[in-house]
């Protein structure tokens, strides 16, 4: 997601990494790749690479960056910011694949590090996110969305 001073935003991300003690893959669009204090900063990545390697996600709650996250079966933190951001953060709450999220404006290095080390501490969430991985990787969204469409079509052909 754009950030409007992307700089500023990875180092108060950096600023969630030191202050959990562990290191972070930081993505933020229009911001300056490479290593900071705390955190490695990534340009656009696959986050089907990138997520295996990681133990919890703090994201804006977009469609794919929620899906992606609860595939790779990581415990997620959401601070959603515009537009359907919020439906999927409180999804993932309602889910049990993370606490509950975090409204934009508090969120701080001290806050989305709170919530982080409770993803991270908390079994449920663990547990959870592995239980939604596992159904999600069973499922056939290709020959269920063909089949669905074509039942839609002989609906309207026979009209």
């Amino acid at each position: 997601m754009p950030a409007d001073r992307p700089d500023q935003l990875v180092d108060r991300l950096a600023g969630v990494a030191r202050r959990l003690g562990r290191p972070a893959v930081v993505q933020v669009a229009g911001a300056r790749p490479g290593p900071r204090d705390g955190a490695f900063v990534v340009g656009e990545v696959d986050h089907r690479a990138l997520l295996p390697h990681v133990v919890a996600a703090a994201h804006h709650g977009g469609a794919g960056t929620t899906h992606a996250v609860a595939a790779a079966g990581l415990p997620q933190v959401v601070v959603p910011h515009l537009g359907d951001q919020a439906h999927f953060a409180r999804q993932v709450h309602r889910a049990g694949l993370g606490p509950a999220p975090l409204r934009p404006v508090l969120a701080t290095p001290r806050t989305v590090a709170d919530r982080l080390h409770e993803a991270l501490t908390a079994p449920r969430y663990a547990a959870r996110a592995r239980a939604a991985a596992a159904v999600m990787a069973a499922e056939d969204g290709l020959a269920t969305t063909v089949r669905v469409v074509g039942r839609m079509t002989q609906v309207g052909t026979h009209g």
